[in-house]
């Protein structure tokens, strides 16, 4: 279950939509999703340790301002109503001491991707302005890059997604920048949006004496809180096309005990929230494997497929 922590932050000299920009975020998550959003609105700099520790975010993402003096710094709320700065400096030493850090930062203000450096050993993956944005294209681009996020799209992906959406709705696209730790792929790093049910071969994928496969059925993406997991064979061939699994001590729902000759549709449920997934089988292997297959994997995918 993705956790997102919406800092946002005004100015009384010059006011932000932040509260629309949190409105978009929430909007283009969709209510039916995995993901759970808690926000903090005039945020201290004591907000953002503290909720760094306790709710432990997989995505952090500020809406507000970006300064750029002679340190590159966010402008956050002071005790007394005024802005206080932030530098990259002091947000490198909150992430660096911090235990859980988020995989995603993404600082939706100006200047924001002008110096990196205190932070990228910190997070995965950082998305930022590298110069001024404009208010309006900013609640946009969040609204299009969490929309794809929120069909459990990659990270690197719906960064590019957002960028084209951007351009075709009349904003500059090109100051946006993605920023990457070293040796961390942004296209390899998916927030799972709702269950999905995938598949794999036990052991070779060879036919069976009877022509069938053997096949595991597993599911990814489920809720923390949800312990059980309805499986629906959509065909009329089995007699008893439903039954339920319960979560395994690696937090994966298996189904272990499942055979087939063709390309049948599986459906899947969890509770309490009712979010399922429907997908055919080899769809649910394709998943599994991922394009670099081995010849054989693919033939046998294509084999299901056919039948």
């Amino acid at each position: 279950m993705p956790k997102i922590l919406v800092l946002t932050a005004n100015s009384t000299l010059k006011p932000l939509k932040v509260a629309n920009e949190l409105r978009q975020i929430k909007r283009a998550l969709e209510a039916s999703s995995n993901f759970v959003v808690v926000d903090q609105v005039e945020t201290r700099p004591e907000d953002l340790v503290r909720l760094l520790r306790v709710e432990k975010p997989e995505i952090v993402h500020f809406a507000g301002h970006g300064l750029n003096g002679l340190e590159t710094s966010l402008s956050l709320t002071g005790d007394n109503g005024n802005h206080v700065v932030l530098s990259f400096k002091d947000l490198g030493v909150i992430f660096g001491a911090v235990r859980a850090r988020p995989k995603l930062l993404f600082l939706n203000a100006c200047h924001s991707a002008e110096l990196t450096a205190e932070l990228e050993p910190h997070v995965d993956v950082i998305i930022g302005a590298k110069g001024a944005i404009n208010d309006d294209a900013a609640q946009a681009f969040a609204a299009y890059v969490y929309s794809a996020l929120g069909q459990s799209i990659p990270v690197g992906k719906a960064f590019e997604l957002a960028r084209v959406q951007l351009e075709t709705a009349g904003f500059d696209s090109s100051h946006l920048k993605l920023v990457e730790k070293r040796r961390v792929k942004a296209n390899n790093i998916i927030f799972y949006a709702r269950p999905q049910l995938l598949a794999k071969f036990r052991g070779s994928p060879v036919r069976a004496r009877d022509k069938h496969y053997n096949i595991d059925l597993f599911v990814r993406g489920a809720e923390h809180n949800v312990e059980e997991m309805a499986f629906e064979l959509c065909h009329d061939s089995f007699d008893e096309p439903y039954w339920t699994t319960k979560r395994s001590e690696s937090n994966v729902f298996y189904a272990d005990d499942f055979r087939t000759t063709g390309d049948l549709t599986i459906r899947i449920m969890s509770w309490p929230r009712g979010i399922g997934d429907s997908v055919c089988l080899s769809e649910a292997l394709t998943r599994h494997y991922g394009p670099n297959s081995t010849p054989r994997i693919r033939k046998a995918i294509d084999d299901i497929k056919n039948s």
